[in-house]
């Protein structure tokens, strides 16, 4: 499987937010724009204390999932890495749907109405250990903001500069289930950028494994 960098994962491991670090310190040269979950600008801080590629939001942070949105910080930056996805809760995801699916929302009120074990229909409206729903429109939906929230990122880049004829590079970390769909989904909204998936698991291994002597 590809490397997941996801919250659970991380917390899980999170020596591999190293890894990821060293190598965006490998990679890059020139001014990168890193956009990642709150809860790891502190170790993105320690980490980076002599990184000048890396760019922050000002002196005092660097941007994290939620706090970027409209700001042109980053517009000089042609590399762009996403650790992560900005994924909410799953409550919040059912909601939504709901709210904009009339039909799902009635059929699943009449059905609650005459079930004699409600808890296994509200269970069956809950995801499962992966973060997967049974339902599989509210799945489709999920992607669909995931990737919306992805759009408004990019947009912090060089992208949003309309006379700029610089194609930017785009890294993203992408769990194997997710694959095709969120790669074709990416690229059909941004033809003019370069997509790379990129996987860390050797490295991570690596250090797992040095880890464990």
């Amino acid at each position: 499987t590809k490397t997941n960098f996801s919250r659970n994962s991380l917390q899980n491991k999170p020596q591999m937010f190293e890894v990821l670090y060293n190598w965006i310190e490998r990679t890059f040269k020139n001014k990168v724009y890193v956009i990642t979950y709150q809860k790891w600008i502190y170790q993105l801080e320690k980490l980076a204390v002599n990184n000048k590629t890396i760019q922050k939001e000002t002196e005092e942070g660097y941007p994290y999932f939620g706090n970027t949105k409209g700001k042109n910080t980053w517009s000089e930056c042609v590399n762009m890495v996403q650790i992560g996805w900005n994924r909410y809760d799953s409550t919040a995801y059912i909601s939504e749907f709901l709210s904009l699916n009339e039909r799902w929302l009635n059929s699943l009120k009449e059905k609650f109405d005459t079930s004699e074990n409600k808890e296994e229909l509200i269970g069956y409206l809950a995801p499962d250990l992966n973060g997967n729903f049974k339902i599989n429109e509210i799945n489709s939906y999920v992607l669909k903001k995931m990737i919306v929230d992805f759009e408004q990122e990019v947009y912090r880049t060089n992208v949003r500069e309309f006379t700029s004829d610089q194609e930017v590079n785009v890294y993203i970390f992408l769990k194997l289930e997710d694959h095709d769909v969120m790669v074709n989904m990416i690229t059909e909204r941004f033809p003019n950028c370069n997509i790379y998936e990129t996987d860390l698991n050797i490295e991570i291994k690596l250090l797992s494994n040095k880890s464990n002597k």
